[in-house]
C-alpha cells in the first residue's frame, strides 16, 4: 500500500508495478488496515487504473470498517467513488450507501487557502483579456477551482509548487497523482479545464508576456475565449 501510494503521489504510473500490487493485494485484503485499503484504492485511482474489480474488492473490505477510518481516508474514498462512478456507471460500488458521509469528509478537509500570488497574477491577467470569471468556485461535487465560468463549465487551474514533485535527476517538476486525478475527474464531469503551471508563470516578465502566454496556452481554445472577442489567428507552423 505504501509503495503504491508513493508512486502515485510522484505521478508515476508504473503499470507493471501496479498490476503486481493489485494481484498481491486481492487475496490479502482481510489483513489490510483501513489506511492500507484507502491508500491502495486512492493510488490506483490516481494512475487511472482500469480494472473496476479491484476497487470493488477494496471497498467491500472497507465497508465494515468505516467507523475506524480517519477523515483523510474517507476523503480518499470519496474521490475513488467518483472515479468508479464515472468510469463504470453500472458497477455496484460497496461504499455507495455512504456517499454523503464520504463527500462530507472531502468537503470538510478545510477551507482552501486564499489565492496564491500565482493565482492572483493569472486572475488579473485574465481580467485584462476579458475572460470574466469567479474565483474559488466549488463544484457540486466539492472540487474547488481557481478561476471558473460555472454556467459554461470552463475553468483555469493554476498549479503551484504543492501540486508537483521534483525529479532529483532531471530537476523537472512532475504533477502529483492527486492533481492529475482531480483534473481528469473534472473533465469527465464535463468541465473544460486549462491549467497554468507555476514553473511557466514565474518565467514570464511583464504584462505583455503574461497576456501572450495565456492567449497561446489557455484562451487559444475556442471554448476559453471571451464571448465577445473575435476569432484568434492560428499561429503559423514552425
Amino acid at each position: 500500500a505504501n509503495l503504491a501510494w508513493a508512486f502515485a503521489k510522484a505521478g508515476l504510473a508504473a503499470p507493471r508495478l501496479f498490476e503486481a500490487i493489485a494481484g498481491v493485494a486481492r487475496p490479502r485484503l482481510d489483513d489490510f488496515k483501513p489506511q492500507d485499503l484507502a491508500n491502495t484504492a486512492f493510488a490506483l485511482a490516481c494512475v487511472d487504473w482500469q480494472d473496476p474489480h479491484i476497487f470493488v474488492a477494496l471497498a467491500a473490505a472497507s465497508a465494515e470498517r468505516m467507523s475506524t477510518m480517519t477523515e483523510i481516508e474517507l476523503s480518499q474514498w470519496y474521490l475513488v467513488a467518483v472515479h468508479v462512478r464515472l468510469g463504470w456507471p453500472d458497477v455496484r460500488f460497496p461504499l455507495a450507501h455512504a456517499h454523503a458521509r464520504l463527500q462530507a469528509a472531502y468537503r470538510g478537509k478545510g477551507p482552501p487557502a486564499g489565492p496564491s500570488r500565482y493565482q492572483n497574477g493569472v486572475a488579473l491577467t485574465l481580467d485584462r483579456l476579458g475572460w470574466t470569471h469567479e474565483v474559488g468556485h466549488v463544484t457540486p461535487e466539492g472540487m474547488s477551482l481557481n478561476m471558473a465560468q460555472p454556467d459554461a463549465m470552463r475553468a483555469v487551474e493554476v498549479n503551484g509548487p504543492s501540486n508537483f514533485v521534483r525529479d532529483v535527476s532531471t530537476r523537472q517538476c512532475i504533477e502529483k497523482g492527486a492533481t492529475r486525478l482531480k483534473l481528469r475527474l473534472l473533465r469527465q464531469l464535463g468541465w473544460d479545464v486549462a491549467h497554468v503551471p507555476f514553473s511557466d508563470w514565474i518565467r514570464l516578465r511583464g504584462a505583455a508576456e503574461k497576456e501572450s502566454y495565456l492567449l497561446a496556452n489557455v484562451m487559444l481554445a475556442t471554448s476559453l475565449r471571451p464571448p465577445s472577442s473575435p476569432p484568434l489567428e492560428q499561429p503559423e507552423a514552425l
